[in-house]
């Protein structure tokens, strides 16, 4: 009588043919025999020592993929001096002490940021708590990433971090408290869309903060959630966390947001982020991203192929600049510069220059 077990995996890691006809094969979801008749005195020890067997197959596996995943960040761009040290970028003059911690204003990927207050001055921060986990390679490597270019940004439309330390089960980011986000904004408006002025203000303060692509970063995780805004509407990028320089090919970011190159594993580039802007001058003035199914969910494929065409009552002066950046091949997307210097922004800037000097001379 013959008995059937699943059947043999292309994939298998181990062979066997025990005694009495019997076929075991070892594979990722387990082990799978086929059979006859047979007799076996101690099958169940066999079959044990066949699972040890793949498992301890599996761990080399996992070991050698490890290993290859150490040495890569051993040669980011950090540079071989900190490959075999720890962190060395923290502030020892401040400590979780000397800050009131308040409310918790989000959590992401890799922890939480709270709102806090410093016990000597007053002033509100933001506080980023991540778990410590520099002894992890990838790990470590994030955390100094996120530390070396953030201590870099000065710029009026990114989030300023003025300091960061780390305990032995934490790692603690002070940075500048705002606690509007471009998403949360929004939410405030009828359909979710803004006035072609509020996208032009949005668009020139973002494009500024993207004028870092000059120095060879990348953001590769732009979205309505990371763009802040001030009390006086200055729109700023948070979260460096996985910002990088143009050699690291890590696939990371949000779905939604991200270019086709992205989505094809090809190498990223500046225009990535260029790609997310043009994205979310869409939504802003749409309500919805395009590239969506009739459910309204994502469709990778449509977004690799990327035929955009903007809807015909979209303001031109913003279909300029989607038709530019939301294209399929990075070479041909407009830079930060030249969105800078559109139509739409310039426009925009000309407009605030007349509003100043009309209240100059209101005020004479």
């Amino acid at each position: 009588m013959f008995h059937r077990y699943g059947v043999k995996d292309s994939k298998q890691a181990l062979f066997d043919v025990l005694d009495g006809k019997v076929l075991a094969t070892a594979c990722n979801s387990g082990i799978q025999m086929q059979s006859s008749e047979f007799q076996v005195p101690n099958f169940k020890e066999h079959s044990r020592k066949l699972s040890d067997n793949f498992r301890t197959t599996k761990a080399r596996w996992q070991k050698n993929r490890d290993q290859k995943e150490e040495e890569k960040v051993k040669n980011r761009w950090e540079g071989k001096a900190k490959k075999n040290v720890d962190v060395n970028a923290f502030d020892t003059k401040f400590t979780k002490n000397d800050f009131t911690m308040g409310d918790v204003l989000g959590t992401g990927q890799f922890g939480s940021v709270f709102e806090a207050k410093s016990k000597r001055t007053g002033k509100a921060v933001a506080i980023k708590v991540i778990f410590n986990r520099l002894s992890i390679y990838t790990e470590k490597s994030i955390v100094e990433r996120e530390v070396d270019i953030q201590k870099e940004l000065r710029h009026e439309n990114i989030v300023k971090l003025y300091t960061s330390f780390k305990t032995k089960y934490a790692i603690f980011f002070v940075l500048e408290l705002l606690t509007g986000t471009l998403h949360s904004f929004m939410k405030t408006k009828k359909a979710n869309v803004l006035s072609v002025n509020e996208i032009a203000r949005m668009t020139q303060d973002v494009s500024k903060a993207l004028v870092y692509h000059r120095r060879g970063v990348i953001h590769r995780d732009l979205k309505p959630q990371k763009v802040l805004h001030s009390d006086a509407k200055t729109y700023k990028i948070s979260d460096f966390g996985t910002a990088t320089d143009e050699r690291d090919d890590t696939f990371c970011g949000t779905l939604d947001f991200m270019a086709p190159e992205v989505l094809c594993r090809k190498k990223q580039t500046t225009a990535v982020d260029c790609f997310a802007l043009g994205l979310i001058i869409h939504l802003c003035n749409e309500g919805r991203l395009p590239f969506l199914h009739a459910d309204g969910q994502a469709c990778d494929e449509m977004k690799k192929k990327c035929k955009y065409e903007p809807p015909a009552d979209m303001n031109l002066k913003i279909q300029e600049i989607t038709r530019n950046l939301i294209k399929r091949e990075a070479k041909d997307r407009w830079t930060a510069e030249q969105v800078i210097t559109s139509q739409l922004v310039r426009d925009y800037q000309h407009q605030m220059q007349d509003k100043i000097f009309k209240q100059e001379l209101a005020d004479l």
